[in-house]
């Protein structure tokens, strides 16, 4: 299977047309429709259902195009880390939930791009299965967990601090004047939880918190905080809230965090898979890190401003 047949796949689909892909690609029509064919003979599979108006994705098709757009990314990057003998240039993608101890990743990065200015840095907000899958796929290069996530096939690196459990709630809730969260108190709320935490497979945050998450009253999922902040903000009910990790979202004169009690703490790690690190980048980025991690260029001053003196968050 050749990079140029799956480049050419991949424009077709993007294209929805074998005239505009052909165009795109400065070929003829008749030469991208052949090395489609020749694809699809090679695989065995139509990817492609073609009709007198449009062009349209086989369900195996879709589950190929992902794959190929995934390969020629990672083609591309090979190609551009090799043209560069010295000075490391590229592109990286870091995986991350949101949490305040991913300062310490924010540090090694910004290290690394003051030493190499061609490197460029993605950033994609997810859950941590997500994050796991991106690590997999070879989609990203680290990743940011809690120690609660799935971390088999990975190697990790402890980051600062412990992530806190609680509830983020109103201030003029049912328990607006606490300073701790009971397992009885989570009762008398609405909440909505992180979706991960909701998931069976994915369950260990009830075990641990010592209470089952059946008994609570859930109004939905979310997977990433502010947009479920704002959701207890601007309810018509003082007692909704939003399970959560303590950081992300700072306390003002509508909301406030509060920590359950017995205390649930995960700890926040950076991965990669264990049989590699995907290129000289993410490499350099690791070495960053650990030199951050040992406190070399003052980065606990840097977490601690970052993080407002408050834990890490990672759903």
């Amino acid at each position: 299977m050749e990079l140029r047949a799956l480049r050419y796949f991949v424009e077709v689909v993007r294209q929805r047309s074998y005239t505009a892909a052909a165009k795109k690609l400065f070929v003829t029509q008749p030469t991208l429709s052949r090395q489609v064919a020749e694809l699809e003979d090679e695989l065995g599979q139509a990817l492609l259902e073609r009709t007198t108006r449009r062009i349209e994705l086989t369900e195996k098709g879709a589950l190929f195009y992902r794959r190929a757009v995934s390969i020629l990314a990672l083609a591309d990057q090979a190609r551009e880390e090799a043209r560069s003998a010295d000075l490391l240039s590229g592109d990286l993608t870091i995986a991350a939930g949101e949490m305040p101890s991913f300062a310490a990743v924010a540090q090694a990065v910004g290290k690394l791009q003051a030493a190499h200015p061609a490197v460029r840095c993605h950033f994609l907000s997810v859950t941590a299965d997500v994050a796991a899958q991106h690590l997999r796929l070879g989609q990203a290069d680290l990743a940011v967990f809690t120690s609660g996530a799935d971390l088999s096939g990975f190697e990790t690196l402890p980051l600062p601090d412990a992530a806190r459990w609680g509830v983020l709630t109103r201030r003029d809730g049912p328990l607006g004047g606490h300073t701790a969260v009971t397992h009885e108190d989570l009762r008398t709320l609405e909440l909505y939880v992180p979706r991960r935490v909701s998931d069976e497979e994915t369950g260990s945050f009830a075990g641990s918190a010592g209470f089952r998450l059946e008994e609570l009253h859930t109004l939905g999922t979310y997977n990433l905080l502010g947009n479920a902040a704002l959701l207890v903000r601007t309810s018509e009910k003082p007692d909704v809230a939003a399970l959560c990790i303590e950081g992300v979202v700072a306390d003002d004169s509508r909301v406030k965090f509060i920590p359950l009690t017995p205390e649930v703490r995960y700890e926040a790690v950076a991965a990669w898979p264990a049989d590699r690190l995907a290129s000289p980048l993410a490499r350099a980025l690791v070495t960053e890190l650990r030199k951050v991690l040992a406190g070399d260029g003052g980065a606990a001053d840097g977490a601690a401003d970052a993080s407002d003196g408050r834990d890490p968050i990672q759903y």
